[in-house]
């Protein structure tokens, strides 16, 4: 569960900066196809981080 959040955070970052990268071309295709994918990471990763056993693995020593 933590590599599979982890694996899409990544994947999210990297988008992000790709992201930037168009923001500066102006093209609108690829910042909402870019936008979409970054969407898509943080979904994925979202339920893996939220659930019970993530809110008691963050309190642990």
């Amino acid at each position: 569960m933590a590599l599979k959040a982890k694996s899409e955070l990544q994947q999210a970052t990297d988008g992000a900066k790709h992201l930037q990268s168009v923001i500066a071309d102006a093209d609108q295709s690829k910042m909402e196809k870019r936008v979409g994918e970054l969407s898509a990471h943080i979904d994925k990763a979202y339920p893996q981080t939220s659930s019970s056993i993530w809110s008691v693995a963050t309190r642990l020593p």
